[in-house]
């Protein structure tokens, strides 16, 4: 693991959130589990201009009623990174694409 990364596995993140392990990876950001919650975090460098993680925490907080959005519960800052706490639905993405043979439809069977 590089330094930097065991710093923030080492250091709770807004001094409550503790990162298990990471479920995923994507273009803008890394996706983590936190201890004993419901819920994920997602972190950004902050030398990232513009901010994807910013303007995805603007868009679901937009949607706080709308089912099938998570709730964020924080967006901030620890250390480099911007971090955006929101609620853990379900499977990832990539999971769900395993899980259907690395295919989508539009029909109800993957």
């Amino acid at each position: 693991m590089y330094p930097f990364m065991k710093k923030v596995y080492d250091r709770p993140i807004n001094a409550k959130y503790v990162l298990i392990e990471r479920l995923g990876k994507g273009v803008f950001g890394v996706v983590y589990l936190v201890d004993d919650q419901e819920l994920a975090l997602k972190l950004e460098h902050h030398a990232v201009d513009p901010s994807f993680l910013e303007d995805e925490a603007r868009r679901y907080e937009a949607f706080q009623d709308a089912v099938g959005f998570p709730e964020v519960y924080w967006f901030g800052r620890h250390d480099d990174l911007r971090v955006l706490a929101f609620e853990l639905l379900g499977p990832t993405l990539e999971d769900l694409l395993a899980y259907c043979g690395h295919r989508f439809s539009a029909g109800p069977d993957c």
